[in-house]
């Protein structure tokens, strides 16, 4: 787990109030909205790199992102008379690194809100379902073109109770009876988490301005946000999904046509409140280039995880030729580290040792040198010294 230098979720929720409420000094300052990371061992192993984790990531546009608008904020006003600088609306901030996130649930929400949805069971108006089926068919046209498929709208609405509710239609007899995968072959909506970049900052204020009249006595409200270009890492847990056909191939939505479908529909809908003046939409050319840095940081760990195995392995065997005779360490070296070439330069080396020891080196050449098909006159000489050790 990341450390940093300051919980900013507690510092907004708690901490910040305290002093601002006993502190003149204080009024009217902004606290602190960035955060250092402390802790930068990389060589602890992460949940996700041990489990089957899935990822898209996103860089967030201009105005910003609002997620959790509505949770509870302590709030008193300082003077009643005059209005003070306090924030009005709370944040979604994790516990443990105080850093903000976005809930899995509303992510997930967010996603099944952009499949088609039944409207022959809802009371609408003849007007309302016209308005519906033509949005239902924008949808489905849109996931098809994602899926690159030509799916109805009955298997559009199995995949959703398969992704979402986790139904079972992989067998004939559960399109009609009520089954359900098992939780570990179910996918996951986990949360969406700050990539934090030393000394950026991540929050900042910002005003909305509600009134009962447009251009008519606006009422400006202070409240935080999480600041455009901020990058964010979603993660799933996700599973192939399989939708039996009695006629035809089955369907089946791989992992990453997942993937693919719920970046695509993020990057139409977006995230957290007030998308429909702008909050909470993604930049899609800054999000490719957060990929290709993951991408290039992911290539980098694997070359250091490569080299620093290959050095341990190293020093382990060094550490443990320390500790073989002359005999065993030129045994070892023989078997394991010498070319060709090197074995042919050594053999006269094989003087080093005497009796026993001596036969099995000389062993250990003639049986290499014995596999060159068209020996030379030279090397025809060694093999018979050779033999005459192993023989004396």
């Amino acid at each position: 787990m990341e450390k940093y230098d300051i919980n900013l979720g507690f510092h907004y929720m708690k901490s910040r109030l305290q002093k601002f409420y006993l502190d003149k000094e204080y009024k009217g300052k902004n606290p602190c909205l960035k955060v250092i990371k402390i802790d930068k061992n990389n060589n602890q192993k992460n949940l996700e790199d041990l489990i089957n984790i899935d990822k898209i990531y996103f860089s967030v546009n201009y105005p910003g992102l609002l997620i959790g608008t509505g949770t509870t904020i302590e709030y008193t006003p300082f003077n009643k008379e005059k209005k003070d600088n306090n924030f009005k609306t709370g944040l979604s901030f994790d516990y443990t690194t105080g850093l903000p996130y976005i809930p899995g649930s509303g992510i997930k929400g967010v996603i099944r809100d952009f499949f088609p949805q039944k409207i022959e069971d809802k009371n609408y108006s003849e007007k309302e379902k016209l308005k519906y089926q033509e949005q239902n068919e924008a949808k489905m046209e849109l996931i098809n073109q994602i899926l690159e498929s030509n799916y109805s709208f009955e298997e559009i609405e199995k995949i959703k109770e398969s992704i979402f509710d986790g139904r079972d239609f992989r067998e004939k007899e559960n399109l009609e009876e009520e089954k359900f995968l098992p939780i570990f072959k179910r996918d996951k909506f986990i949360e969406g988490r700050i990539l934090v970049q030393d000394g950026k900052q991540i929050l900042d204020k910002d005003y909305i301005t509600p009134h009962k009249k447009i251009l008519e006595n606006p009422v400006p409200i202070q409240i935080l946000k999480i600041v455009p270009e901020t990058e964010i890492e979603i993660l799933f847990q996700l599973n192939e999904t399989k939708i039996f056909k009695s006629e035809g191939n089955d369907i089946i939505i791989t992992k990453e046509q997942k993937k693919n479908l719920f970046t695509e529909i993020l990057f139409l809908t977006g995230l957290g409140a007030k998308t429909n003046v702008g909050y909470g939409h993604f930049n899609v050319e800054k999000s490719a280039e957060i990929i290709k840095k993951v991408e290039q940081i992911k290539k980098k760990k694997e070359e250091e995880k490569i080299k620093k195995q290959e050095k341990e392995k190293l020093e382990a065997i060094q550490k443990q030729k320390e500790n073989m005779s002359d005999f065993e360490k030129f045994v070892y070296e023989f078997k394991n580290e010498w070319n060709e070439q090197t074995k042919k330069g050594k053999v006269s080396e094989i003087e080093k040792f005497e009796g026993e020891e001596k036969k099995e080196i000389a062993k250990l050449f003639l049986s290499d040198l014995k596999n060159d098909k068209k020996p030379s006159k030279k090397t025809k000489e060694k093999i018979k010294k050779l033999e005459e050790i192993i023989n004396s």
